[in-house]
């Protein structure tokens, strides 16, 4: 019994140590055997009242304490906000966050439900609803890999991904596609420098006009459209002027041709009307007098 015992205790750690990593999203992987202290249900709810905290109560100084000196965070719900690549690490260092986050108001954010967790790996459900004028609920789901260290868990990665287009709207930002819908909806957006949320300094400040640069097809640009104003009035003057004088030339040319018609008709042959009726008048006397000679003279 003894010895069955030892064999079996021998295959498991044998299996054990064979037993492959598991990948993880962020390219890092962790073996079974490598779990120590893990999270606990408690936990899992500190984290994720933590993870409210640090985005919708944020401080520098809270951001600080909470995350791993290997920070990084990567959600393309952000990197299509603010024209970073889609799948590329959208804040690659705990400074790179801070940095950002510095610059902006604050919109709370509440958790709605704790979906799972695992030794190390808590995934929560949240919204943000903020702006002036009907704001509406921007939900979004967040992973969270923590790293426990001597002063507690840490944050070490963050994957997050939200309603970004609702998020966007809330932030006073137009989007032609779903503008109908809004309005339906009673939803009104506000545009203003102070309701910019995080990372909405990357926002044009005309969203509309950047959606139509974007889809609407380019158009060849008349030469006009790219001449200075100034240009432009000397050339219209310029057309205007050339207009009168052509008109005058030409009332000029056709009176003049006028009068060399009259003249010419003679010297080429040609006989006036008038000259014609007054020869046909002769020729009807003359002819009228013989008539009448013919008749006097005896037979």
């Amino acid at each position: 019994m003894k010895f069955t015992l030892t064999i079996v205790s021998a295959i498991l750690a044998a299996v054990a140590m064979a037993s492959p990593s598991v990948p993880r999203g962020d390219g890092d992987s962790v073996s079974d055997a490598s779990y120590g202290d893990c999270l606990t249900a408690a936990g899992a709810k500190k984290v994720a009242n933590n993870y409210a905290s640090l985005i919708g109560q944020y401080t520098e100084a809270k951001a600080q304490n909470l995350l791993h000196s290997g920070f990084s965070e990567t959600s393309d719900s952000i990197n299509v906000l603010s024209k970073k690549p889609l799948g590329s690490v959208t804040f690659p260092t705990k400074a790179a966050f801070i940095a950002e986050l510095n610059k902006f108001p604050v919109f709370p954010l509440s958790i709605t439900s704790i979906e799972a967790y695992t030794c190390d790996t808590v995934v929560v459900r949240w919204t943000q609803t903020f702006g002036r004028t009907k704001p509406q609920p921007a939900a979004g789901i967040s992973s969270l890999r923590m790293k426990k260290t001597k002063d507690g868990w840490k944050f070490y990665r963050i994957f997050t991904e939200f309603n970004s287009i609702t998020y966007y709207q809330n932030m006073g930002g137009v989007c032609p596609v779903v503008a109908e819908r809004a309005s339906n909806n009673n939803i009104e957006s506000t545009s203003t420098s102070r309701e910019r949320g995080r990372f909405g300094h990357h926002l044009p400040q005309s969203p509309s006009a950047s959606y139509l640069a974007t889809h609407w097809p380019t158009l060849p640009m008349s030469p006009i459209a790219t001449m200075p104003p100034l240009a432009v009035g000397l050339a219209v003057t310029f057309a205007v002027l050339m207009g009168f004088v052509l008109a005058i030339t030409c009332m000029l040319y056709c009176r003049a041709s006028g009068r060399a018609g009259d003249l010419n008709s003679h010297n080429l042959g040609f006989t006036p009307l008038t000259t014609i009726h007054e020869a046909s008048d002769e020729e009807d006397e003359g002819e009228d007098d013989r008539r009448q000679r013919t008749a006097r003279s005896p037979v």
